[in-house]
């Protein structure tokens, strides 16, 4: 009788982090989400992990700054010795309330700390935000007059001490026409949008309407759709907890606020000079923001002289509204197209936040999320010339030019009502928009009907969102049960 003999059975071992680490695609992949303190604690795990976090080039293509708070202090900026001039000793010294001038008091610390980086030369991605840097900080990294610096994609967002205006001006001359062959290296820049950090957020929910009542009540504030902080048990990098808070069911994790109602994306008003210099970076440079394609805007635009109330044409400006790809509220339809990625040409198309942390493509930093077996959305933006009395600021409906005509014998007017297309849902109501609150902005007829009261005591229209303890029926002033005088 044959007996068999029962090998144990062979275990493969186990890949270690050394091991996963070592593989330049999975450090490519992970580099980026590991912050500068997780980087310094590998450092001192092991040699070899010190090795590869250290000399390794993949492990540098993503570098961010900007969390790096101290450079905030003015303290820290203060020029050494060997960084004064004579002339700026000279300055200085002339009088004891002068200080060197804002060139030489932020321009060393933060370049010296870079300069000497090994591996500046293989980042990709660099991200500035809130970073007290100058434009003298910024010219030779544009310009690329050094070997250190071999960019794709730069974010300055938010940077206090940026004058944009020289910004503005060096970028025309890194895209000059007799510039050299090959350049410019930089192909994405993200400088108008928030950081961010400061986009990981739904739109504010709408408040509830309160019905008139006899006793008087404070409304509730707008309650912020804000996600969670991320909890103990999660890990503290920004991937994980998107993954970990991200919908089950396949479907994307959010819209590009490009590509939905957000309203304005850009706060503060950008210089003029600005839409120059993104014409003359179209298909080199591309930046979070894009021209208004609006047909006010187009070099072919004539103004009737005959019409009573025609629009006049408008100069290059900025998209800075995100209307979303509804198009307009009466007919569906935009006059100048809406913008599909990878039809459209890529400067109708803005660098989508967040940063890539891998150093993508430009055409995959505009890509915008969609759904499996779902066409692309459509891009429409408007500057704020163009919709002016003809974007409600709260339910972001807006009406074309061909549908509405501000002020004039529009059809809006002259019908005195229009049925609108909103959604494949058809609703009646006057068109056109009118900045009834300060905190709400232009609002339409519909929006003035749930939000604007009359106050029963003493007539006077509020608005039951921005007015603090106001109620359904009173406004916050005849709520007050203090004494008060009316000056």
């Amino acid at each position: 009788m044959e007996t068999s003999i029962r090998t144990a059975p062979q275990y493969e071992p186990r890949p270690t982090l050394e091991s996963l680490l070592s593989n330049a695609v999975v450090l490519r992949q992970i580099a980026p989400h590991l912050p500068p303190p997780a980087r310094a604690a590998l450092r001192v795990t092991s040699k070899h992990l010190h090795d590869i976090v250290t000399y390794s080039p993949d492990a540098h293509r993503y570098l961010d700054l900007s969390h790096i708070r101290r450079f905030n202090s003015r303290v820290l900026f203060a020029p050494t010795r060997r960084d004064i001039t004579p002339n700026d000793e000279a300055d200085s010294t002339s009088t004891l309330s002068q200080v060197p001038n804002a060139a030489v008091l932020y321009r060393t610390p933060l370049a010296s700390r870079l300069t000497p980086h090994p591996h500046l030369p293989n980042v990709r991605t660099l991200i500035l935000d809130t970073l007290p840097i100058t434009t003298e900080f910024l010219g030779p990294i544009l310009l690329n007059t050094t070997s250190l610096f071999n960019l794709r994609t730069l974010s300055i967002r938010q940077c206090p001490q940026l004058e944009e205006r020289a910004l503005a001006r060096i970028i025309r001359h890194v895209v000059r026409p007799d510039r050299p062959a090959g350049t410019p290296a930089i192909k994405a820049i993200y400088f108008f949008g928030p950081k961010d950090q400061d986009q990981d957020h739904a739109p504010i929910t709408p408040a509830p309407i309160p019905a008139a009542r006899t006793s008087p009540r404070v409304v509730p504030r707008p309650v912020s759709s804000r996600s969670p902080s991320p909890p103990m048990g999660v890990t503290r990098v920004p991937s994980a907890w998107a993954n970990a808070t991200a919908p089950k069911g396949g479907g994307p994790a959010h819209v590009d606020k490009w590509y939905a109602p957000s309203g304005r994306m850009v706060r503060r008003t950008p210089n003029e000079e600005w839409a120059e210099t993104l014409a003359a970076c179209a298909g080199l440079i591309a930046f979070d923001t894009v021209l208004c394609r609006g047909p006010r805007h187009a070099p072919d635009y004539v103004v009737d002289p005959n019409a009573p109330h025609a629009l006049a044409a408008l100069p290059p400006m900025l998209a800075t509204v995100a209307l979303g790809p509804s198009g307009c509220a009466k007919c569906g339809e935009t006059p100048e197209g809406k913008a599909h990625w990878g039809d459209a040409p890529p400067s109708w198309l803005p660098v989508l936040a967040p940063v890539g942390c891998h150093g993508e493509e430009v055409g995959r930093l505009q890509r915008p999320v969609c759904e499996a077996g779902k066409p692309m959305p459509g891009l429409v933006a408007r500057c704020v010339e163009c919709l002016r009395e003809r974007w409600c600021e709260r339910c972001s409906k807006w009406w074309c030019e061909s549908c509405y005509t501000p002020g004039g014998a529009g059809l809006g007017e002259v019908l005195g009502v229009a049925e609108t297309v909103v959604e494949g849902e058809h609703h009646h109501g006057k068109m056109g928009s009118k900045r009834e609150c300060f905190g709400c902005g232009q609002t339409c007829s519909g929006c003035k009907e749930l939000y604007i009261r009359a106050c029963r005591k003493c007539n006077n229209e509020y608005c039951v969102v921005d007015n603090d303890g106001a109620s359904g029926d009173a406004c916050d002033w005849c709520n007050y049960s203090g004494r008060r005088s009316r000056v």
